[in-house]
């Protein structure tokens, strides 16, 4: 994997926190003032370069907001196949306005605001996921929400269990994919038997998987986490979510239409992982 627009000491540590877990990251992309090599990574110009020169198929991207849209296209265009970006608050009209273009090279793009991805058992690691959240096991867990998804992640550790895969979409209000994306991979995936989804108070990612659980077929047991039960039924999260419609979102109608879907719904982190221990 490449990681790309790496400038801050922070993001350097957690490369070597991503190498370390087992990764291997084949490059460096900065059009800053940098040396050839970095902690012996190779660092390249530009992400055409860099792909040319070792062949990477995914790229993590730490470009700040403004950035994001035009570093993630530069990484498709470059032939990169999936891209996780990391900044909050990207622009909205920015990854509007270079989100088709992307899905037309065949570019999957997790993010913005996005933790990451990772494959326990592969030692793979795109991302700022904290390794004490990571074990191969057989059930996947996708989130838009990163904070409350390390707790689970934790927690599954701690009482044996483990994640066939680790997807977090991130909580932007438009973003490169979003939860339902996910429901024809998750129903094809081998290694995954089950599903746990953590969703977000505001947005309507929720909304829109329990529809797909239906449309596409997803046959494997989903339990999923809803927080924001005791809010009003009008709160919204963003502006853009008001504009939206923020009652269409709410988190009992998210819960309604899971349970419809056939997907178990609780009301806590302990409770989710006591019901993951019961069915293994």
């Amino acid at each position: 994997m490449l990681v790309q627009s790496l400038s801050q000491h922070h993001s350097r540590h957690q490369v070597e926190t991503i190498r370390a877990y087992g990764t291997n990251v084949v490059g460096i992309v900065s059009t800053e003032d940098a040396p050839d090599r970095e902690n012996g990574i190779p660092v390249f110009r530009s992400c055409t370069e860099a792909v040319s020169a070792t062949h990477a198929a995914a790229c993590v991207t730490a470009a700040p907001p403004e950035s994001t849209a035009d570093a993630v296209l530069e990484a498709a265009e470059a032939g990169i196949r999936v891209v996780v970006s990391l900044a909050r608050n990207v622009p909205v009209h920015d990854t509007v306005r270079v989100l088709r273009r992307i899905r037309e090279l065949g570019t999957t793009w997790i993010g913005s605001a996005s933790s990451g991805l990772a494959i326990p058992s592969e030692r793979l690691k795109l991302g700022w996921i904290p390794d004490y959240c990571l074990r191969p096991g057989n059930v996947a867990l996708v989130s838009t929400n990163n904070a409350l998804a390390e707790d689970v992640g934790h927690r599954m550790i701690a009482a044996g269990l483990g994640q066939s895969i680790w997807i977090d979409v991130g909580n932007a209000p438009v973003k490169g994919t979003r939860l339902p994306d996910l429901v024809p991979f998750l129903q094809r995936d081998n290694a995954t038997a089950r599903v746990v989804l953590i969703g977000s108070a505001g947005g309507s990612d929720e909304l829109e998987f329990a529809e797909a659980i239906k449309s596409e077929g997803l046959t494997k047991p989903v339990a999923a986490l809803v927080p924001g039960v005791s809010l009003p039924d009008t709160y919204t999260a963003t502006h853009v979510e008001s504009l939206a419609g923020g009652t269409a979102m709410s988190a009992s109608r998210k819960r309604a239409a899971l349970e419809a879907a056939g997907a178990s719904v609780y009301n806590s982190v302990g409770d989710l992982v006591i019901a993951l221990q019961a069915t293994p």
